[in-house]
């Protein structure tokens, strides 16, 4: 077997390699080596001593984890514990839902997370009594208030104008359909992660990591940003890395704006 050599740093790249307990935003662009940064970052931490279950880095694709944990040495995850290592938001979340159920306001299924067939025709039967509602844009209206933190009755209540308040309408119906099949769709599972870790602080406390990674945080948005703090509330260190002008997902919601204004959520960073 061939020895892979070393990695060799930059002095910048090196010093984000080794910061610890804090606040940190990294502004990586394109072909910077934030990946290996995040993965030696990683392997710095666990050769200091600390325990991989008390280690999160968060992304957006499964392609994007499973390069990261293929540059870090026999990375492991436990199932049926609460996940650590490499994982992407939504694969967290729905492993929170699973593990936590009996906290959800509502009973879920024996596998909780929607087929895009349920969501379809879920959203589809509804837009279909509503004249020239599109059930695509009806879709993209949902997911952007739920990415917002706004749930149905709010939305029905703050509808500006007809147009506003018959898709909060279709919108509240759609969600009390899944409740009523117990399913999650992709954004209820950060939305209900966050809603649950907020009001439960026993919860909170079980879902508490020491170290908290971040990549590609331009492309994380409003809900995504409130579930890091809450994960990372209890110890504090949170290690962010991206760049607000290269995005990626900015049309589904991402804002990069609130990684540009990291100190503002993070005041000691």
């Amino acid at each position: 077997m061939v020895k892979k050599p070393s990695l060799k740093f930059n002095s910048e790249q090196q010093e984000a390699v080794n910061v610890r307990e804090g606040h940190y935003a990294v502004l990586s662009g394109p072909g910077s080596g934030k990946t290996s940064v995040l993965a030696e970052r990683y392997n710095k931490l666990i050769a200091s001593g600390e325990e991989p279950q008390d280690i999160l880095s968060l992304t957006f694709t499964r392609a994007a984890a499973r390069e990261m944990a293929s540059r870090v040495p026999n990375v492991t995850t436990v199932v049926g514990e609460r996940p650590f290592g490499f994982r992407t938001f939504h694969s967290l979340a729905l492993d929170f839902a699973v593990q936590e159920r009996d906290t959800f306001p509502f009973p879920l299924a024996a596998f909780p997370l929607a087929t895009g067939g349920q969501v379809w025709k879920f959203a589809g039967d509804i837009a279909r009594r509503y004249a020239g509602m599109d059930v695509k844009q009806l879709l993209g209206w949902m997911s952007k208030q739920k990415r917002s933190g706004i749930k149905p009755e709010y939305a029905v209540e703050h509808a500006e104008d007809i147009r506003e308040r018959v898709y909060a309408l279709a919108y509240k119906e759609y969600e009390e359909r899944c409740r009523k099949a117990g399913i999650l769709d992709f954004d209820d599972l950060l939305l209900y992660m966050v809603e649950i870790l907020e009001s439960y602080p026993d919860v909170r406390k079980r879902w508490a990591y020491k170290w908290v990674q971040i990549d590609e945080s331009g492309d994380a948005d409003l809900i995504q940003w409130r579930l890091v703090k809450l994960l990372s509330q209890k110890h504090g260190n949170v290690f962010a890395v991206g760049d607000f002008r290269q995005v990626i997902y900015q049309w589904r919601g991402a804002e990069p704006k609130l990684f540009k204004e990291f100190h503002e959520m993070f005041p000691d960073c």
